[in-house]
């Protein structure tokens, strides 16, 4: 306690208390609710039956990966497709992962153009 008051007596006065973060606070996404909380997307339109049979190729080839991202504590998750580009959101610790671009084109990529007609390029969408 003492230690803690010397601390706080060399610290300029009306100097903010710094605190250490962990890397999972640093890279968490924003809470759910009060300032800085990300807003709901607006609704989209209704895909035609060719854009749904699209989005469950895609999905299919995400379920099909998805195990191997998240055994190194990762997730992806499909945003939207539009005239050919696969819009991905990375979770966990593929967020800020130099390795999370070679993961998503080297893998989900590839992968999503060899399967799904179509397919041009996958494209990360930070939080």
């Amino acid at each position: 306690m003492q230690g803690e008051a010397q601390e706080q007596d060399r610290r300029p006065a009306g100097e903010p208390e710094q605190r250490e973060f962990t890397l999972a606070e640093l890279f968490a996404p924003p809470a759910a609710s009060g300032a800085g909380a990300e807003q709901p997307a607006p609704p989209a339109a209704e895909p035609g039956p060719e854009q749904t049979e699209l989005y469950r190729q895609v999905e299919a080839v995400l379920d099909e990966l998805r195990p191997y991202i998240q055994m190194d504590g990762g997730d992806i998750e499909l945003l939207g497709i539009e005239d050919g580009v696969v819009r991905v959101r990375m979770h966990g610790a593929c967020v800020g992962c130099s390795a999370s671009m070679y993961t998503l084109q080297l893998g989900v990529e590839q992968r999503l153009r060899e399967t799904v007609p179509g397919i041009r390029y996958v494209e990360a969408v930070e939080f």
